[in-house]
């Protein structure tokens, strides 16, 4: 009836009624610059920002984190401000990117495998080598130099390899107690999940007369390894309530695919071809097909299809369920079937019911990365002046907190009531990482007679930190272990230079 212009009937009207509005999204821009050249990843950013600009609403907050070949940095917190979020893309323009170092490093190593004996080379003073006599004189050692530095070179990007898809891990974990609706639109240029495969290749033809099997024995262990990484990423990434959208900015550009159209099974094989960018490519588009989301690539109609991820989010459903608590908690497939024919429904394949545990340390991570709301508690928190350290090592920043009693579950226990709490520490570093510091446990006890006089007050608790100087932030989850709930506290901490 809301196409046609007619009145709805009373059973319309009542159902639409019922409906909710749907919830704000929060966008997380994520740029792996692992292999993303500078070139499509200031295309991509500039057109992520032009698809903001137009498509994200007023109360929608953008977050925006990068692995910039070394660690995940957060370039900016959630923030809803045009201007800020459109500064720090920018900003993000300006950086030298790592993967043109990368490229350069395997360009060079192959045009020295194609190069040897391909000139007369001077040996000595008076003796000089050509044609044939260089397979015989000096090629065998030239194979072998190469050999260890494609050996090099494999362990270094699969070093490489292995921090950037850990680093995605990371920010998954920092985004993970988010509430509400998660778009990541997630731009790289995928994972080379076989590193040094192209060119032991090269190697192996260029000299046929040598074995390889010392160079393809590495790579494929270091694939195997790799490998599995990526699986377990998969499987997290999976288990997550962040809908991942990707853009591939690497060498090869195919067509778009959408979840809605997928184009095939993600079967691992299909992953470690030797097409490089191509198998690359497909690490990425995995992201996208395992939480529902479309697989783009670094065009210059890229905007303009990122219109899509806009208005799939006016097409969907949230289902909730009752776990069964005589089943063990864990990860749950999911399966949904729709009756209308021709029709189908694109879905992740699997949730993960996280612990008590898992929500509070979550939402450690997220009191720090979203703007703080109303307070929903009357516990304290507050950075004391600096101080020497105990025992004369270094300096430390005291923060102390003070926990509202009548918000604890108190049990009665002999002549005491006893509280359990579990506290978790999350610090941003003036560098833009995220620390996750040990819990500590903190278990008091009241006297029962002076239980009552005691509610309307609170429980100290101070915690040292020994920081370098700088500008930080602490976020603090505290767990009430018997009433399995938690409420967030953030402050500023500095540690100013000098005493």
């Amino acid at each position: 009836w809301q196409t046609t212009g007619r009145e709805p009937t009373e059973e319309e009207a009542e159902l639409d009624a019922s409906v909710l509005p749907p919830p704000p999204v929060s966008w997380v821009v994520f740029v792996d610059q692992t292999r993303l050249e500078t070139g499509p990843r200031n295309l991509v950013l500039r057109q992520v920002r032009d698809f903001l600009d137009r498509a994200r609403k007023r109360d929608e907050s953008v977050m925006i984190a990068t692995w910039d070949g070394f660690r995940l940095r957060v370039v900016s917190e959630f923030m809803t401000d045009k201007r800020a979020i459109d500064s720090a893309l920018t900003d993000l323009q300006r950086e030298a990117s790592p993967a043109s170092f990368r490229r350069a490093r395997s360009e060079q190593i192959e045009r020295d495998i194609r190069d040897v004996g391909a000139t007369t080379v001077t040996v000595g003073a008076d003796l000089e080598i050509a044609g044939p006599q260089l397979e015989s004189a000096t090629t065998v050692l030239m194979a072998e130099a190469l050999r260890e530095e494609i050996a090099l070179d494999s362990e270094h990007s699969a070093r490489e390899t292995r921090r950037a898809i850990e680093g995605f891990q990371d920010l998954l974990g920092l985004i993970d107690g988010i509430d509400g609706r998660v778009v990541m639109l997630f731009a790289g240029g995928g994972y080379d999940l076989d590193p040094g495969d192209a060119l032991a290749e090269l190697w192996s033809l260029r000299f046929r007369q040598r074995s390889a099997d010392n160079v393809t024995a590495g790579t494929g262990v270091r694939a195997s390894k790799l490998a599995q990484v990526y699986l377990d990423t998969l499987e997290v990434l999976n288990a997550s309530r962040v809908t991942v959208h990707t853009i591939f900015g690497g060498a090869v550009r195919g067509p778009d695919v959408s979840a809605e159209n997928p184009s095939g099974s993600l079967e691992f094989g299909a992953l470690t071809s030797a097409s490089g960018s191509v198998a690359a490519s497909s690490t990425l588009s995995g992201f996208a097909e395992e939480t529902g989301g479309r697989s783009f690539n670094a065009t210059g109609d890229l905007g303009d299809r990122l219109d899509l991820v806009r208005r799939d989010m006016s097409f969907y459903y949230s289902l909730g369920y009752h776990p069964d608590p005589a089943t063990d908690r864990g990860l749950r497939k999911i399966e949904v079937r729709v009756r209308r024919e021709g029709a189908r429904v694109v879905h992740r394949d699997a949730l993960a019911e996280r612990t008590a545990e898992e929500r509070a340390e979550a939402a450690a991570f997220a009191a720090l990365i979203r703007p703080q709301g109303q307070p929903t508690t009357a516990a304290r928190i507050e950075a004391q002046p600096p101080r020497d350290a105990p025992r004369g090592r270094g300096r430390v920043v005291p923060v102390r907190l003070a926990l509202p009693l009548r918000e604890l579950a108190l049990l009665p226990e002999g002549a005491q009531h006893h509280a359990k709490l579990l506290l978790r520490f999350v610090l941003s570093t003036p560098d833009g990482a995220y620390l996750s510091l040990e819990p500590r446990r903190f278990e008091f006890g009241i006297p029962n007679e002076e239980l009552t006089k005691s509610l309307g007050g609170f429980v100290p608790y101070e915690v040292l930190l020994p920081l370098d100087p700088g500008q930080y932030r602490l976020g603090v989850s505290v767990q009430d272990e018997l009433a399995g709930s938690y409420f967030t506290l953030v402050t500023p901490v500095e540690m100013p230079r000098g005493r």
